[in-house]
């Protein structure tokens, strides 16, 4: 289906396992696609037929993360310079928290022929309890079924995302798919869960960061 080389970035870590779906439909999707898991000692080499790299994991606005270490900590897997190096001239898609972030302190040091990026995604609890540290009042009374939906919505927007991508591998095509699914669940939420009305409120807010959040070229 596809003419050019894809690069796909998953690591091994238990808190992104619910990303999994994705990166099935891309290895059963793109044909031609090589996977690669960012693990200390391993090094990501891009050759001149890589035209597009995904990544698919935790990431902040200066780094993106490998493997969990034997420590417990997120292996950093790449910074800012070492990115710039890697990605300069070529089309990149950060499924990761502070990416557009990322993306954009990339582009103060190379090109980039087309990106897509995120904002603040919570989607474990240690992040989220962060998020409470700074403000106690933050998705007070989320419970673990609130999480999994917002999860779930993530990955079926994505999923539906690269399904519109891989037509003519345009980045607004796959922009207006992740809207379409994120569109879809707001209203979701609004008519049809039986949820309290705060948490209503919650999901529709962090649904509509993600729409919002959400930029590409």
């Amino acid at each position: 289906m596809q003419a050019y080389k894809t690069v796909l970035i998953f690591p091994i870590d238990d808190s992104v396992e619910f990303l999994r779906p994705i990166v099935d439909f891309l290895l059963k999707t793109f044909e031609n696609i090589i996977q690669f898991e960012p693990a200390y000692g391993k090094y990501l080499e891009i050759d001149d037929e890589i035209q597009l790299v995904i990544f698919i994991g935790h990431g902040t606005s200066s780094v993106l993360c490998g493997n969990l270490l034997q420590d417990g900590e997120k292996y950093k897997f790449l910074d800012i310079i070492n990115a710039s190096v890697l990605f300069a001239d070529l089309s990149i898609m950060l499924l990761s928290c502070r990416s557009i972030d990322f993306i954009k302190n990339v582009r103060h040091n190379v090109a980039l022929k087309s990106f897509l990026g995120f904002g603040d995604m919570p989607t474990d609890w240690n992040h989220i309890a962060y998020l409470r540290d700074l403000d106690s009042e933050y998705l007070k009374g989320f419970e673990e079924e609130h999480l999994e939906y917002y999860k779930n919505i993530l990955v079926k927007a994505f999923i539906n995302g690269l399904t519109l991508y891989s037509i003519n591998y345009n980045f607004r095509a796959m922009y207006l798919g992740m809207q379409q699914v994120i569109n879809a669940a707001m209203s979701e939420v609004i008519i049809d869960m039986h949820w309290d009305k705060s948490i209503k409120n919650y999901l529709v807010d962090l649904l509509l960061e993600l729409k919002t959040d959400m930029k590409y070229l």
